[in-house]
């Protein structure tokens, strides 16, 4: 279980943590470059133990990407975009790893829906107003959760319909996804789309954030900003108020 009852001054809530681990062994989009460690220093030679890590941009779940990933005229919007007020935020949350639709796309027991489109947002149309994130579950967070190699060419998405129906909301700062991508292999429009919202993928463990609280609970996206970057770790979490 990644949830936990906590509590913040007076008030309790289950906080549901979103974020994996990042291990050497990681498998990530294909092609990626695994992340390495060297040792700087050890605590029986130098008196304390040190390491380096070699990571790529986009090589955590989840991770954040930032707009000059994907957008040739955004080459100066590296991470440092991201302020404080894209790290907290109303949220919403569509689930649709339960739906008619979710298929075995891999055939090793992970059902989900490949291509996200419109008509799948229709629970959370009435809400979207009101919310500064929004999160698409396909069932594909079990995939990663298990470590499983990813094949390019069954990874969730969104239909550029999709991200520029999103995009229209000036309120929503946040699109996540439980896909390593917003887009299928070899396109970039829904990044494109997007290039004004912070887009999290890889998001992990949103099968633990309770079906009656999908519609409203509170988002955590913490990147790591380094100035530059065309992306970066994210520290997710859903905090769901507790009341008596």
């Amino acid at each position: 279980m990644s949830s936990k009852l906590i509590q913040m001054g007076d008030v309790k809530f289950l906080a549901v943590d979103l974020t994996q681990p990042l291990s050497l062994d990681v498998n990530e989009y294909p092609g990626t470059p695994k992340p390495e460690r060297s040792v700087f220093a050890r605590i029986g030679v130098e008196g304390h133990e040190f390491y380096t890590h070699l990571l790529g941009d986009h090589v955590s779940h989840p991770h954040a990407d930032a707009p000059k990933h994907q957008n040739a005229d955004l080459k100066d919007k590296g991470m440092e975009v991201f302020d404080i007020s894209f790290w907290y935020n109303r949220a919403c949350l569509i689930d649709l790893s339960e739906t008619e639709e979710a298929e075995d796309h891999n055939k090793n027991g992970v059902k989900y829906v490949m291509a996200v489109q419109t008509r799948h947002l229709g629970p959370i149309n009435p809400h979207l107003e009101k919310r500064g994130a929004v999160v698409i579950r396909t069932g594909y967070d079990r995939h990663t959760e298990q470590n499983k190699v990813p094949d390019k060419n069954t990874l969730p998405y969104l239909t550029e319909e999709v991200a520029r129906f999103l995009s229209a909301f000036p309120n929503i700062k946040v699109v996540g996804i439980d896909s390593l991508t917003v887009d299928p292999f070899g396109k970039h429009g829904a990044h494109q789309a997007l290039k004004d919202k912070m887009i999290i993928e890889s998001l992990v463990n949103l099968h633990e954030i309770p079906p009656q609280n999908c519609i409203d609970f509170m988002l955590q996206t913490t990147p790591i900003i380094i100035e530059g970057a065309t992306g970066g770790p994210v520290v997710a979490c859903a905090y769901i108020p507790q009341y008596s």
